[in-house]
């Protein structure tokens, strides 16, 4: 059950925006096939309670896909993350925008296996280790991709992170300014508790997106969107990805590959008490129980026959596939 990409184009084969299922109109695309996640709801729930939280997440309509007249199963159509005053809405940055504020932004950048799994990476961490902890964080550029960003704007963003992260590192890092001045917080503790709520095993360390504003617009590092939540919320035997206790952020398989930030960000007393404020806040409301099951019963309302189908086209209800913790033998079961 393959995942898919797709561009819209005229009849001259130039890319060509749509709107498709009441999406803002683009050109970029997703067909999501869910297939370890054997609910098939995993990512838009946590795209959906994202959205709940203020913030961008792609858009998702569940579909069934025919290709080339053959049925494919449920499939979820959803936006390619890329910069777009319906999407990821920070200013288009050009190849002419080499200086001043035009340089400051918008930026996205990702922490991911690079692509292709070739090994390569745009550039790593400044600190290599944060203390007495071994730190192997590399990033990667999204928009403008290693392709089209000149090299003024790769030093600019190069030169913001590692700034951050040295700020971060240091003695002041809590005092005034301090990494308060380079992030966006109330962003970062959001993106928290929802790596956390979920307990992703590939929560900060792998599709890990961030997008900088330019100066004229307030000019900080936020963090998300988020993206790829397949093996969260218990489907997966690695990393206690199936356990309920204890914390994403503090990955067993191996927790040089996140990023620092977070755990020196709760050194801080004044964002701990806001992460703290925040996620009783939420707990009230948004990620109360009783919203969290609603949600979880109205994408399988939402699902309905299609299920069957899926299914039949897939017969792997009571079958383990990697990375399964648990294995239902009916989708009801998976979604208890």
């Amino acid at each position: 059950k393959l995942q898919y990409a797709f561009e819209t184009l005229d009849e001259d084969s130039l890319q060509e925006n749509v709107e498709l299922l009441d999406f803002p109109m683009e050109n970029d695309w997703i067909l999501h096939a869910p297939y370890s996640d054997k609910s098939l709801i995993r990512n838009v729930l946590i795209y959906n309670w994202w959205k709940e939280l203020g913030h961008y997440a792609s858009r998702t309509q569940f579909c069934e896909l025919l290709l080339n007249g053959e049925y494919r199963g449920v499939y979820i159509l959803m936006e390619q993350i890329k910069w777009d005053k319906g999407r990821v809405d920070i200013t288009k940055i050009d190849l002419d925008d080499n200086a001043g504020d035009s340089l400051t932004g918008g930026y996205i950048i990702k922490i991911d296996k690079p692509i292709g799994g070739d090994g390569e990476y745009d550039w790593t961490t400044a600190v290599d280790t944060f203390q007495n902890v071994k730190t192997n964080v590399s990033f990667q550029y999204d928009y403008p991709n290693d392709d089209e960003i000149t090299e003024a704007q790769a030093d600019y963003i190069q030169s913001y992170i590692r700034d951050l992260e040295t700020e971060l590192a240091g003695e002041s890092f809590s005092e005034e300014g301090g990494f308060w001045e380079y992030l966006d917080v109330n962003s970062f503790i959001d993106f928290f508790i929802i790596q956390e709520l979920a307990h992703n095993v590939d929560g900060y360390r792998s599709s890990t997106y961030l997008h900088k504003k330019r100066d004229s617009e307030g000019g900080k590092l936020f963090a998300g969107p988020v993206w790829d939540f397949n093996l969260a919320l218990g489907n997966t035997t690695g990393c206690d990805g199936e356990k309920t206790e204890g914390w994403a952020l503090d990955h067993p398989c191996d927790p040089t590959v996140i990023p620092f930030w977070w755990k020196r960000m709760n050194q801080d007393s004044v964002y701990k008490s806001q992460l703290v404020n925040r996620w009783f806040e939420l707990r009230k409301d948004v990620l109360s129980n009783e919203n969290l099951l609603k949600d979880i019963d109205g994408q399988v309302a939402e699902l309905g026959q299609s299920v069957g189908r899926n299914f039949t086209r897939w017969p792997i209800l009571g079958t383990k596939v990697w990375p399964n913790y648990f294995v239902g033998e009916t989708h009801q079961q998976e979604i208890e």
